[in-house]
């Protein structure tokens, strides 16, 4: 019994591996296991944290660590290029991994939320620890924005004459915003 189990534990790491991610249902499917016997290993596996389950998929775990890792690194190459944000739209990173199916996805997000290395908000992610950083020019151009404001505060110019008359201060007015 308990070699037989063994056996079944290591074909179910073994089909993973090779596959990397499997439909629930199709595991082993033409095999002579019964599903009940699947499913005991499975949520024995699972809670050894020896594979990723969703509901209705089961995912190898290295992969699965290499996409958690492949995301951290693309939201931190976003804060990068956008400093002044402070998140950003969770379609654009659903784009990204258009490789993974929305469950899967979603269960990328909720278990990145679940070790409190993001945060999501109306749609918007964003790293807990990530606060803007404001550099010298751009504190600059902070002072003139508001020195327009403050010049005619019953007249205020709207964001597009704004960005017009700062140079470069789109990102900047954006943050404000």
């Amino acid at each position: 019994q308990k070699r037989a189990k063994l056996d079944l534990d290591e074909l179910v790491l073994t089909e993973l591996k090779k596959n990397i991610i499997i439909k629930k249902d199709n595991l082993l499917i033409n095999s002579n296991y019964a599903d009940s016997e699947i499913k005991e290993v499975v949520e024995s596996l699972k809670k050894q944290g020896e594979i990723i389950a969703t509901n209705s998929w089961l995912i190898d775990k290295n992969y699965w660590q290499e996409q958690k890792t492949k995301f951290m690194n693309r939201l931190n190459q976003e804060y990068e290029l956008y400093p002044l944000q402070t998140g950003f739209p969770l379609n654009k990173f659903q784009s990204y991994f258009y490789y993974l199916k929305p469950e899967i996805f979603n269960h990328l997000i909720d278990s990145l939320i679940n070790i409190d290395k993001i945060g999501l908000k109306k749609g918007i992610i964003f790293l807990l620890s990530r606060k803007p950083k404001i550099s010298s020019q751009q504190k600059i151009l902070i002072s003139k924005i508001l020195k327009i404001l403050k010049d005619d505060p019953n007249n205020p110019p709207n964001e597009k004459t704004l960005i017009s008359q700062i140079a470069g201060g789109k990102e900047i007015i954006d943050f404000l915003i």
